[in-house]
């Protein structure tokens, strides 16, 4: 697989997104051998978007299962079990990760939904990106008690366009009106792009003491963005 590709090249370890959209139970179970295999540590299990939201139209998702029943799947394996329930010569060691919707609606309902994924085995949460401090706390006071690590997202805007698309478009993202408008304020793109920046250093300054860990994401693939924040952070 591509995570196993990047694992062997670039000496370092990889999370890859495994979603029930693609493969049925059996293509799942195969994948996850194989990532074992290929020295993987860790799988994020997420049910995946519809396929229509994708550049593929006309293709159908298989959803099989969900989230919650592949981390089980997951975990079966780790205990030593095929799904079949016939034993394996060696059980995997797979760290399971979910995702986790900071921004939905119902934060009640979301953290109810976490807590069935930890039932199942789950043992880290990636959120979707955050953009303010009040929010991280909130979650964080959510899942208080929970035997789950909370890795929050955090996105770097690269301009006022960036951030009115992420908030209209991208389903699970809220980026606050001051924001956005302190985004708008600057006419000059570059400004704009060093003022998301400076968002998310403040962010990170402010909530680096309270939280699991971080995950940085880049904007629109421009991974220097990101890698200018990972300097930051290490200074």
């Amino acid at each position: 697989c591509a995570a196993g590709v990047v694992r062997r090249r670039a000496g370092i370890q990889v999370i890859p997104h495994l979603t029930t959209r693609d493969h049925n139970v059996l293509g799942l179970q195969s994948i996850l051998l194989g990532a074992q295999v290929e020295g993987i540590e860790a799988i994020l299990a997420v049910t995946g978007d519809p396929v229509g939201m994708g550049d593929q139209p006309g293709n159908r998702g298989i959803f099989n299962i969900n989230s919650i029943h592949l981390v089980g799947l997951i975990d079966q394996l780790n205990r030593g079990h095929m799904l079949s329930g016939k034993a394996i010569a060696r059980p995997t060691d797979l760290s399971i990760g979910v995702a986790f919707n900071a921004n939905a609606p119902n934060l009640k309902a979301e953290v109810l939904k976490l807590r069935k994924k930890v039932d199942s085995g789950a043992r880290f949460a990636m959120t979707q990106p955050v953009f303010t401090p009040e929010l991280v706390r909130e979650v964080i006071a959510a899942c208080f008690g929970m035997d789950i690590k909370i890795f929050i997202g955090i996105y770097p805007l690269i301009s006022d366009r960036n951030a009115e698309f992420m908030e209209n478009e991208v389903p699970g993202i809220t980026i606050p009106p001051a924001i956005r408008e302190r985004l708008a304020a600057c006419q000059d793109r570059t400004d704009q792009s060093r003022i998301g920046l400076e968002i998310a250093s403040e962010l990170i300054e402010e909530i680096k003491e309270e939280v699991d860990g971080l995950y940085l994401i880049s904007p629109l693939n421009r991974w220097t963005i990101p890698l200018k924040l990972v300097k930051r952070i290490r200074e």
